[in-house]
């Protein structure tokens, strides 16, 4: 039987020719003994498909015994520990979904394109992303020698749309809460602008009644945000304890218990796609409630990140300049949210 690979030797090196398609490959040595190992190692490749895996899981447990041995479970296992503990709890949850049932046994250096293809054709979004880390977080860690499938041939994700809650949904929010701490919660998620966990976490100590302000530590970024308190607030903050935790019962529920609720009572109301962080952008400038609402203040190195692109174009040209002044000007005297504060006032006043 005539082989298919043949060696031949070009100067000091060594090649590799395939009879049938006549490509031609170096095979990096000039010692024979060597070239012979190479090309007998191609030769039962081709003949024998499945001596392939075996070739690989003898080469790669001579490094980390384990790597044969480990499945797509590990993975799932090792990304639970990564990240702050509301990330581990949303990878917890992530990895019980069905759609990876079908990869939790199979080992990773015997998965194919075509393992990773039937989780994504009957999976959502969301199991198209985690299972992108979880790719991701294999070959990070080494345990993957290639990617199974190339960056171009993931599935592009599309998310659903997301808008900002209205004034008119939100006092009909706050008409339908029948519990007066929830209704004081999102009354004051509307005035800040915080997420919801933080302002849950919130306590008496977080105001500084000598300066009027209002100060809090994002949980997602650990930066700190200070706003300079309105009137309306203050009118929810004198409904609130003065001592401890301004929500005593939300703080010791869990954030998908305080999701929830509020899911079930958008749903009741039939509003649908809708997030608390700011105003719908478009929404009338006479709707905007007072400051510090109007201004989403993001404290980065000491610069504030103004998000007013829910302001109408007649409202936008009035602050035009001045709020990229006061970004980039360094406080004296005074902090940049006062600063900010009485800027916002000026023009209610002149409006």
């Amino acid at each position: 039987m005539k082989q298919r690979f043949y060696l031949y030797k070009r100067g000091d090196r060594y090649y590799m020719q395939d009879s049938r398609t006549g490509k031609q490959q170096s095979l990096e040595t000039s010692d024979r003994s060597t070239a012979l190992r190479l090309l007998e190692i191609k030769r039962q490749t081709v003949a024998d498909p499945a001596y392939n895996q075996f070739l690989l899981k003898s080469c790669l447990a001579t490094q980390d015994p384990l790597l044969p041995k480990r499945t797509w479970q590990t993975v799932m296992d090792q990304i639970q520990t990564h990240g702050k503990e509301s990330s581990r709890r949303r990878y917890v949850r992530a990895m019980k979904a069905k759609a990876f049932d079908r990869l939790r046994g199979v080992k990773l250096v015997e998965t194919n394109a075509e393992d990773f293809l039937s989780v994504l054709n009957g999976g959502k979004v969301s199991v198209a992303h985690y299972l992108k880390r979880l790719h991701n977080l294999a070959i990070g860690l080494g345990w993957l020698a290639f990617p199974v499938l190339a960056p171009r041939l993931w599935p592009k994700l599309y998310f659903k749309p997301k808008r900002a809650i209205t004034l008119e949904e939100h006092q009909r929010i706050i008409a339908a809460e029948k519990n007066p701490e929830r209704r004081l919660y999102y009354e004051l998620l509307w005035e800040v602008g915080a997420s919801q966990s933080d302002a849950a976490l919130l306590t008496a100590e977080n105001i500084d009644r000598e300066t009027n302000t209002f100060f809090y530590s994002r949980l997602k970024t650990g930066q700190q945000a200070q706003l300079a308190i309105s009137r309306t607030l203050w009118v929810i903050l004198e409904q609130l304890p003065k001592t401890g935790p301004l929500f005593p019962a939300i703080n010791l529920s869990k954030d998908n218990l305080r999701a929830s609720e509020f899911y079930y009572l958008c749903k009741r109301l039939k509003i649908e796609g809708i997030s608390r962080e700011r105003l719908q952008p478009g929404e009338p400038a006479n709707t905007i409630p007072t400051c510090p609402k109007e201004t989403t203040l993001a404290l980065t190195d000491l610069k504030f990140r103004f998000v007013t692109n829910h302001l109408e174009n007649d409202y936008r040209n009035d602050l035009k300049g001045r709020p990229h002044n006061l970004r980039h000007k360094k406080a004296s005297g005074e902090t940049l949210a006062f600063q900010v504060s009485r800027h916002w006032r000026g023009l209610k006043e002149n409006k």
